[in-house]
């Protein structure tokens, strides 16, 4: 989703919300979600008096396919179409985050996100007034990790698309925490899920060798970390607004000093929203509440909450919710026991008399051959055969 601010040159002074929502591209269907949240925020703010009170906001949004060109495309068209634009907000997709953000700074713009999880938007340099609420996975990975540690594990094992996405983000991870990796077939690893439907493992089983049954029992206990949708914590967010040493129809792609107090301004949000607590900071990743939930008698639990909107982060548990069998937390690994037995006295002797057997075959056979020409040897009796006979 891209939504900009836009300067009109009526004598209202209206601001437009342009919307490039990712509804067709790729099966998603999460921009058109976003428009009744758009049009609420819009209602809200017009309706009060203390914020904007000079302008009033409608929009208009377009499709951006959840693509790279696309968004590009219409965003350059706004740019050289319509009024001058004062913020950038979108795209929900990383790919068209990553085309749009890597650009917009030229027009002395700041942007911001309400999904793009991909790493690599974490490049202030790439990417100098970029902000998102999404959590990227870097910063799960945080949650899952400190998850391995709270119940004592040290090797865990991953199982992802063959991406540069995927693979580098969870390896550099579980380098820099001291976790031990290990290939997904080795028996000695902890997995953990990730972007799965509610119930993936009773899913398509058509399409796997695997009974209902063992997916019920392979998929038993795992745990699952991903963002929070809806604040569970009971706290309501208060508005803090800031005077502007110049008005938002001042606003030119030439002029980057409303920019910089828009940016600087985003830098040190810290608001409580529908889904939370927001932190956003120069760092671009925001510090969101996490959800931890596991699968426990064939059903999805939500279980705690990992608080990384706190400093220090911490887990909060929901009290019996987690369920280990037989009451015990499983090892993250294979348990090995060496111990000495002793073999049977019959057995062993049955060894012995066939290996002493081997021997004497094996050095008769050397014996024969290092004097096959000793004149005693090659007339020595064989049984059944004269004394004549040649070796």
């Amino acid at each position: 989703m891209v939504i900009t601010l836009c300067l009109a040159e009526e004598e209202q002074r209206k601001l437009r919300l342009l919307g490039l929502l990712p509804i067709s591209g790729n099966g998603s269907t999460a921009g058109r979600s976003c428009l009744p949240a758009v049009q609420m925020a819009l209602n809200d703010i017009n309706a009060r008096e203390d914020i904007l009170a000079d302008y009033h906001l409608t929009y208009k949004w377009t499709d951006s396919k959840c693509s790279f060109g696309t968004p590009v495309n219409r965003m350059f068209e706004a740019f050289y179409n319509d009024p001058p634009y004062v913020m950038l907000l979108g795209d929900g997709c990383s790919v068209g985050s990553e085309a749009t953000a890597q650009v917009s700074h030229l027009w002395n713009l700041t942007q911001l996100s309400y999904g793009s999880p991909s790493p690599i938007l974490s490049n202030r340099n790439r990417f100098p007034y970029f902000f998102r609420i999404g959590t990227p996975d870097q910063k799960m990975n945080l949650a899952r990790i400190a998850l391995i540690r709270e119940f004592g594990w040290k090797k865990v094992a991953t199982i992802h698309q063959a991406l540069e996405f995927f693979s580098v983000n969870h390896a550099i991870s579980c380098f820099k925490k001291g976790i031990q990796g290990r290939s997904l077939w080795s028996k000695d690893s902890l997995g953990f899920a990730g972007w799965y439907s509610i119930n993936f493992w009773r899913e398509n089983l058509d399409e796997v060798d695997c009974t209902k049954e063992e997916m019920e029992e392979a998929g038993e206990g795992a745990f699952f970390t991903g963002p929070i949708f809806k604040n569970p914590i009971e706290e309501r967010g208060v508005a803090y607004l800031t005077e502007y040493p110049k008005t938002l129809d001042m606003f030119t792609y030439q002029d980057s000093d409303i920019n910089d107090i828009i940016f600087d301004c985003m830098s040190r949000t810290n608001i409580t929203g529908v889904s939370g607590r927001i932190v956003l900071s120069t760092e671009v990743d925001p510090n969101r509440i996490l959800k931890i939930e596991r699968i426990q008698g064939g059903k999805r639990h939500f279980v705690g909450m990992y608080r990384q909107d706190k400093d220090p982060s911490y887990f909060d548990w929901i009290e019996g919710a987690i369920l280990w069998k037989d009451g015990i937390i499983p090892r993250d690994s294979t348990l090995i026991l060496e111990k000495e037995k002793d073999i049977p006295p019959y057995l062993s002797s049955d060894v012995i008399i066939f290996w002493a057997r081997h021997f004497l075959k094996c050095g008769l056979f050397v014996f024969n051959v290092v004097y096959r020409d000793n004149s005693s040897v090659v007339m020595s009796p064989f049984p059944g055969k004269t004394s004549t006979g040649v070796l």
